[in-house]
């Protein structure tokens, strides 16, 4: 029940939020665009390399294989990785199962009492879906 009313109440100040930034918010007439962003560049397997390379090595119960497993032979999945990433990208089409995620519940501080407020939600996403 605690974390249902929290929501709410986040919501609540967000949408709060929004009318009073969409009453402050005015974009000049006089600007003009000269381009848009309509697509975007397909990344390379060598770029989705040193993007993985890069990435935090966490796992995630969800990942079918553990990251350090995907690593260790990251040049067999690669090119389909890098396909996945490229077909979200282009067609604007995030997979459902890259939306989700296994949410912990974590005391704030160490010391803490354990009673609801003073728990954070954590979420933990699947390796793949955090590339794209």
């Amino acid at each position: 029940m605690f974390f249902i009313k929290k929501i709410a109440d986040i919501r609540l100040d967000l949408d709060n939020h929004d009318e009073q930034q969409a009453s402050t918010d005015r974009v000049s007439n006089d600007i003009e665009i000269d381009s848009l962003l309509f697509k975007f560049s397909s990344l390379s397997p060598e770029e989705v390399h040193d993007l993985v390379r890069a990435a935090s090595k966490k796992s995630c119960g969800l990942d079918p294989i553990p990251t350090k497993l995907l690593l260790d032979c990251l040049d067999v999945p690669l090119p389909i990785i890098a396909k996945m990433i490229n077909y979200s990208l282009e067609n604007g089409d995030f997979p459902s199962a890259w939306k989700n995620a296994l949410v912990l519940p974590l005391l704030q501080k160490d010391g803490l009492e354990p009673i609801f407020k003073n728990y954070r939600l954590v979420s933990n996403l699947q390796f793949v879906s955090k590339l794209a």
